[in-house]
């Protein structure tokens, strides 16, 4: 019994090796010593190359008409809402700060809510490449008889009719500048995580690095993003005549956003 069960599996192994064994060339039988030799070539070839470096990324699409936009805001340096339970504004809620922008969510029944607060909403960058990006944000602020102040507290000239603006954007805040009323934030997107991409092949086409199904259904699984917004005050402390001054101003708010491939400094 053990001799043919080792006759068995010797039969196996010379199957396996006659499987793996190379496709037969002809051959020749050579019988001059000086003339035993050969050679031959074969032909090689690049299957593909994929590029695998996508700058891909998703803007916020916001209104350019200001008065559309979430950037609106309205000041109350009076406290002339609070003091009416904002009936002007059919009793929307306001924070009391003086100072509002425009929110806008949406309730649980899918109707549009509409509040008021220091704090605007947010905008939203996404990366959706496989490389990392650069962002940079902007904010500037167009006033006439109204001041920009550099603190809060508008201790400088707290009689003045001024306001304070800040650009946010997560835990990087730049207040606006007094002297140039605006303010820089410069700050970075990761890649979009593995298995966002992967390769594809098809006919006609060939091989193509695409997004795959599992990341285009769960994209905040997949692709770093970053909110900005904006805050603001009011002095609501200030002169009555330095405010009356400004009451026909139109002051303005713009914020810009630029995102580009990510290029990384040589050290010196």
């Amino acid at each position: 019994m053990k001799k043919r069960s080792l006759s068995k599996v010797m039969a196996l192994a010379m199957t396996g090796i006659m499987l793996c064994a190379p496709l037969s060339v002809n051959a020749t039988e050579v019988t001059d010593p000086d003339a035993a030799t050969g050679s031959t070539t074969g032909d090689g070839k690049v299957e593909d190359i994929v590029d695998k470096s996508i700058f891909k990324v998703e803007l916020p699409t916001e209104a350019e008409e200001p008065a559309k936009s979430i950037f609106k805001f309205t000041l109350d340096p009076q406290g002339l809402i609070m003091d009416t339970a904002a009936e002007a504004y059919e009793n929307a809620e306001f924070d009391g700060t003086g100072f509002y922008f425009t929110n806008k969510t949406v309730d649980e029944e899918g109707n549009e809510v509409v509040s008021y607060s220091c704090v605007s909403d947010s905008l939203t960058a996404t990366n959706k490449g496989t490389v990392p990006v650069s962002v940079q944000l902007n904010a500037a602020a167009t006033l006439e008889n109204i001041a920009l102040s550099d603190d809060e507290g508008f201790t400088a000239d707290p009689t003045a009719a001024s306001v304070y603006l800040a650009l946010m954007s997560g835990r990087l805040y730049e207040p606006l500048s007094s002297e140039t009323a605006a303010a820089t934030i410069n700050t970075y997107l990761d890649p979009a995580v593995d298995g966002a991409y992967a390769v594809k092949y098809a006919a006609g086409t060939g091989y193509t690095y695409e997004l795959t199904d599992e990341a285009i259904a769960n994209p905040a699984d997949y692709f770093p993003s970053l909110n900005f917004n904006l805050y603001g005050l009011c002095n609501t402390g200030a002169d009555f005549d330095s405010w009356a001054a400004a009451k026909d101003d139109s002051p303005q708010v713009s914020v810009t956003w630029t995102l580009t491939e990510y290029v990384e400094t040589p050290e010196e």
